[in-house]
C-alpha cells in the first residue's frame, strides 16, 4: 500500500523500508543505534518526533504482508531494550515514560488508525496532549475495528487491513499481559476483529465483508491466540464499552475477554467453515477453530 509523501519523506520511513529488505542482525543493531540518534536529535521536540515515527512504523508494517514481519517486532522489542540519554545526562522522557524502552504515545498514534469513525470517546485520557485529544459529547460513537463491510473498501486496503491485524497480534503475542498497560498489548484489538467477524448480525448479501473479516479475525488466531486465551481465562475486562458484545450477544454482560466469548469465536469460525463458498476461507476458519479449541 503507497504512503503519503510526508511520511515517505521521514528518516525513520527510510530506515524501516531498507531494513526490512535487509533481514539480518547487523541492520537490526543499525537500525536501533539510528532510531537512538535521532530521537536524541530530536529531544526538543520529542513528541512530534515520536508521533511521525510510529507512524512511519506501522506504514511498513500495512505495506509488509504477516510472513514477513518478524524483523519488525523484533525491531520494537530491541528498541524496548534501549535507553536514549537526554542532554541533562539522565533518560529521555515524554511525560514521564522513557524513550524507547516505554514506547511513549505508541498506543495513541495506533489508536488513530483504528478510528475509522469521527469520534471516539476512547482518544479522551486525562494525560493525553491536547494536539491529539477529540472533545466529544459521551454518546459519540467507539472506536471500532475497520469496517470489514465496506464495499467500497480497495483490495489494497484490505491487504493493509491484514497486514495491520498481523502486526498488532505479532506485538501482544510479546506483551507482558499481566500490565494492561504494556504498549505491545493490543489484546482488544483482537476483540474488536472476532467481535466485527462473529458477534455482528449481517445483511444476507454481506459475504464479502464476512470473508474479510474472516481473515482479519484469523490473523489473531494464527499470532495471538496463546495470549487471548490467557487473557480469556482470567477474564480481562476492558474501560467503558469498548469490549461489549455485538448485536448477537446483546443480552450478554462481556466487558471484554473471557471464557464464554472464546467459545462463542470458536463457534463463529466452525461457522464460517461450513458456510461460505471460499474455500480458502473455509480452510481457513477451520483451522482456526481447530486452533482455538486446542488452547
Amino acid at each position: 500500500m503507497s504512503v503519503n509523501d510526508a511520511i515517505a519523506a521521514l528518516p525513520a520511513y527510510k530506515s524501516l523500508t531498507s531494513f526490512i529488505k535487509a533481514e539480518n542482525k547487523k541492520a537490526l543493531e543499525d537500525t536501533v543505534s539510528e532510531f537512538k540518534d535521532l530521537a536524541k536529535k530530536s529531544e526538543s521536540q520529542i513528541e512530534d518526533f515520536l508521533w511521525d515515527t510510529y507512524n512511519a512504523i506501522f506504514a511498513v508494517a500495512k505495506q509488509t504482508s504477516p510472513e514477513n514481519q518478524t524483523p519488525l517486532v523484533d525491531l520494537l522489542q530491541r528498541l524496548r531494550g534501549s535507553t536514549v540519554t537526554a542532554s541533562d545526562g539522565q533518560p529521555l522522557k515524554l511525560n514521564s515514560q522513557v524513550v524507547w524502552k516505554d514506547l511513549p504515545t505508541f498506543g495513541w498514534v495506533a489508536r488513530d488508525l483504528w478510528n475509522f469513525g469521527e469520534y471516539t470517546h476512547l482518544m479522551q485520557q486525562a494525560n493525553m496532549p491536547s494536539k491529539y485529544r477529540c472533545l466529544v459529547p459521551e454518546n459519540s460513537p467507539q472506536l471500532t475495528h475497520p469496517d470489514a463491510f465496506d464495499t467500497s473498501a480497495s483490495a489494497e486496503e484490505k491487504a493493509s487491513w491484514i497486514n495491520l491485524s498481523a502486526f498488532a497480534a505479532q506485538l501482544t503475542a510479546r506483551a507482558d499481559l499481566t500490565n494492561p498497560q504494556d504498549p505491545f498489548d493490543f489484546s482488544l484489538y483482537g476483540l474488536w476483529a472476532l467481535r466485527s467477524a462473529f458477534e455482528e448480525e449481517q445483511a444476507a448479501d454481506a459475504a464479502e465483508g464476512q470473508t474479510i473479516a474472516t481473515r482479519l479475525a484469523y490473523q489473531w488466531t494464527v499470532h495471538a491466540k496463546d495470549a487471548l486465551y490467557k487473557l480469556s481465562t482470567k477474564s480481562r475486562d476492558f474501560e467503558g464499552k469498548s469490549g461489549k458484545p455485538g448485536s448477537k450477544f446483546a443480552d450478554r454482560e462481556w466487558k471484554g475477554l473471557n471464557e464464554e466469548r472464546w467459545q462463542s469465536w470458536i463457534d463463529g469460525f466452525a461457522a464460517v467453515s461450513q458456510s461460505t463458498s471460499d474455500k480458502e476461507v473455509s480452510a481457513l476458519a477451520k483451522e482456526a477453530a481447530e486452533k482455538m479449541k486446542s488452547k
